[in-house]
C-alpha cells in the first residue's frame, strides 16, 4: 500500500472512531461545529498526505523537506481555523478548538510515525 493510501485510511478511519466516540459517549459535546472541526482537520492532513508522497523520493532529505512543509502548512491553517473560530463563532470556539487540535495532534503524530517507516524501508 502506498504512502497516501495509508495516510488517507489512517486519517479516515479515526476520524471516523472520533465522531463515534464524541457522538455516542458524549452526546452534549457533539454538534455540527464539532463535525466540522473534525472534517476542516481531516481535510488539512489529507492535503498535507497529498504534498508528503505526491512522488516518491529516493532521497531521505526530500521526504523530510516535504514534512517540513507540509506541517508548516498544517500550523498556519490551524491558526487561521482557531482565529476564525474564535471570532465568528465566539460562543462555539471552545468545543471546536478542542475537537480541532485533539485531532491535529493525533494526526500529526500518525503522520510522523508514517514518515519515519517510509524513511527506513
Amino acid at each position: 500500500m502506498n504512502s497516501f493510501r495509508q495516510q488517507f485510511f489512517a486519517f479516515t478511519g479515526i476520524s471516523g472512531m472520533y465522531l463515534g466516540v464524541v457522538a455516542l459517549a458524549f452526546p452534549q459535546w457533539f454538534s455540527r461545529y464539532a463535525v466540522l472541526a473534525i472534517g476542516l482537520a481531516w481535510a488539512i492532513f489529507i492535503l498535507s498526505a497529498m504534498i508528503t508522497s505526491l512522488k516518491p523520493a529516493k532521497d531521505p532529505q526530500a521526504n523530510v523537506q516535504r514534512f517540513l512543509i507540509a506541517t508548516t502548512i498544517q500550523m498556519l491553517a490551524a491558526m487561521t481555523f482557531i482565529l476564525v473560530a474564535r471570532f465568528q463563532l465566539p460562543d462555539h470556539f471552545r468545543g471546536m478548538s478542542i475537537h480541532f487540535m485533539s485531532l491535529f495532534f493525533c494526526f500529526l503524530a500518525i503522520q510522523a510515525y508514517l514518515l519515519v517507516k517510509r524513511v527506513k524501508a
